[in-house]
């Protein structure tokens, strides 16, 4: 996430994407893909903060979760709280689907 490459960097048309905003460029990467233990032991907390302060939180996040990405901080959020957030949203749009065939 915080490596900037053209493949990550840019839009379809070459112009820079909303990952050139994002305030995670200026940190190294491993504050945003901690090992296993820091997840455990919920130290993302650094993290999260810049996250909550970026420009590009949501497109940050939605990209996560259009993705399946299972590793990172993404948008503010472990793969955790993102698999819970899919999960509730897969929930309300199944209950507007059925709301509406009534």
């Amino acid at each position: 996430m915080a490596h900037l490459t053209k493949s990550t960097g840019t839009d379809p048309d070459g112009k820079a994407g909303w990952r050139a905003r994002a305030a995670c460029l200026q940190f190294d990467s491993a504050l945003f893909f901690p090992d296993r233990v820091t997840y455990l032991k919920k130290d993302v907390g650094t993290a999260k903060a810049i996250c909550f302060r970026c420009p590009v939180r949501e497109e940050c996040l939605q990209t996560a979760l259009d993705s399946g990405e299972r590793v990172g901080i993404w948008g503010g959020l472990t793969p955790v709280e993102r698999a819970n957030l899919h999960r509730r949203q897969r929930r309300v749009r199944a209950q507007e689907t059925s709301t509406e065939d009534r």
